[in-house]
């Protein structure tokens, strides 16, 4: 059996509610585009671009996500792009704290 490990549990647990929150994101993203979000895309809906792409950065080192180099045809053009997929380490996250997509965005609604 494959056991997920956190390489440093304090990065985890200092940053838990932004890294939740970026998975959440990604993940709803991807079940909107019906492909993984490009890494523009995640920091737009995030709404965060120096905070988030070093969210985006630590979410990677810790495992939650895998990000790799692809094109994208935007207008007739191709570009290269970084995309963000997240991993089972992920799911095993969220499951252990008790989170899913609805429960997070109903949280920031009462904000």
């Amino acid at each position: 059996m494959y056991t997920a490990r956190i390489h440093d549990p304090s990065l985890l647990i200092s940053h838990v509610r932004a890294l939740t929150r970026l998975v959440n994101t990604i993940i709803t993203l991807t079940q909107k585009l019906g492909r993984d979000p490009y890494t523009r895309e995640v920091l737009r809906a995030y709404k965060s671009w120096g905070y988030g792409h070093k969210m985006l950065k630590l979410a990677e080192k810790l495992g939650l996500i895998t990000r790799y180099d692809g094109t994208v045809r935007i207008n007739g053009r191709r570009y290269r792009c970084v995309f963000n997929k997240k991993n089972s380490t992920a799911n095993i996250l969220l499951s252990i704290l008790g989170l899913t997509e609805e429960e997070e965005t109903t949280e920031d609604e009462d904000d």
